[in-house]
């Protein structure tokens, strides 16, 4: 089963790091703690790497993500910020710090984020349109509807002929016309989002809503 292997994991690294001072495997310890829900070895695994080595941004995002998961997600949002000050052109890593700051409701922070991580995506396979969600809560949040549409339309440009993308661009406009309270439009796209989804196989994030 998954804990016997990542228990086999733990000890052959522990063993690996007896008598020396490996970085790779300091790192894969905190990743195995971190999976096996042991999130105070996992922070002090990270944090002990972030010490030794500031730099050293793989260990920044997993101190980030044990400390989101232990919920404080303000020193969270730090650690992600002093990542991607060192390595900016991480897709994913900006869609991290979105969230995490969309829950800090940063919401400044949040739409630099999300805005950034769709930039990278358009030049990557990492792209995701969960960005344009958390770019448009994080707009809407500020009372930014009509920068929201324009972020939703621009993408719309990208995505025409994609009913999967469709669904989520519909999504998002749905919630700019919740906002505005325009209902009739809300209602038009929220007919989209049904029609697209039946032309889906896949599982609708749910982070888009």
């Amino acid at each position: 089963c998954k804990l016997g292997l990542l228990d086999e994991a733990e000890q052959y690294y522990i063993h690996l790091l007896k008598d020396r001072n490996i970085t790779w495997a300091r790192l894969a310890l905190g990743k195995v703690y971190f999976q096996k829900k042991n999130y105070t070895e996992a922070e002090i695994q990270f944090e002990s790497l972030v010490n030794d080595n500031p730099a050293y941004v793989h260990a920044l995002d997993g101190l980030a993500e044990v400390l989101e998961m232990q919920g404080e997600l303000e020193r969270s949002q730090c650690i992600l910020e002093r990542a991607i000050d060192l390595s900016p052109k991480s897709s994913m890593r900006q869609r991290k710090l979105g969230a995490v700051a969309l829950q800090n409701g940063d919401y400044e922070i949040a739409e630099k984020a999300y805005g950034d991580a769709i930039l990278i995506g358009r030049k990557s396979c990492f792209g995701s349109l969960i960005d344009l969600a958390g770019l448009t809560k994080s707009l809407l949040s500020q009372e930014k509807t009509k920068e929201a549409l324009e972020a939703i339309e621009n993408i719309q440009q990208d995505h025409k002929n994609n009913p999967d993308e469709n669904l989520y661009v519909s999504l998002c406009k749905s919630m700019v016309c919740l906002k505005t309270k325009d209902i009739a439009e809300c209602e038009k796209n929220l007919n989209l989002v049904f029609k697209n989804l039946n032309k889906r196989t896949g599982v609708l994030n749910p982070e888009i809503v």
